[in-house]
């Protein structure tokens, strides 16, 4: 159950303060399944943790990779690639269920996610998927300083404080509720 805290002087993995966590407070009739793990890429995840999943008694999946590796829309069919198994993760998952609901996170950092949206469109196009896309500030910034901490004196934006992960949860817990 990763979820990477970044909180001066705080700067480790808290199973308790994840997302998927504060979202089970916020569901509590979900049975919810953190299926991360801090430092994969959608590679590692594919290859080490995809077949210890059976999606076909699942109603939801939440699925955001793509921190650790990037995601490159080009190589959304070159074997090998980050974005290919990124790819083989949403197929696979549609493959074991059609009326399964993913969601593809888009995530809150500009910087790095910009470059992610035409895969996750390609994606949700071809798989019926919807995107939450936490860059939208409709409920509120997630991007905000006040939702990441520091290390060192350097600002995280990639990984949030508590705070921030509390924020997350209640910003996916709004946008799916609206979409199911």
């Amino acid at each position: 159950w990763p979820c990477f805290v970044v909180d001066n002087p705080i700067y480790e993995t808290i199973p308790s303060a994840s997302y998927p966590t504060q979202l089970g407070k916020l569901i509590p009739s979900w049975l919810i399944t953190n299926a991360g793990i801090s430092g994969y890429s959608s590679i590692n995840w594919f290859d080490n943790q995809y077949s210890l999943y059976d999606f076909s008694t699942k109603d939801v999946f939440i699925l955001e990779l793509g921190y650790n590796g990037g995601l490159n829309p080009a190589e959304e069919n070159t074997v090998g690639t980050t974005a290919y198994a990124y790819k083989q993760i949403v197929s696979g998952a549609r493959s074991q269920n059609s009326s399964l609901k993913i969601f593809l996170v888009l995530s809150s950092n500009n910087i790095n996610s910009d470059s992610w949206v035409d895969l996750l469109e390609s994606l949700s196009s071809s798989y019926d998927c919807q995107i939450l896309d936490l860059r939208n500030r409709k409920f509120l910034n997630l991007s905000s300083e006040e939702f990441h901490g520091t290390y060192q004196g350097v600002m995280d934006y990639v990984h949030f404080n508590k705070r921030g992960y509390n924020a997350k949860a209640s910003f996916i817990y709004k946008e799916i509720v609206g979409l199911l």
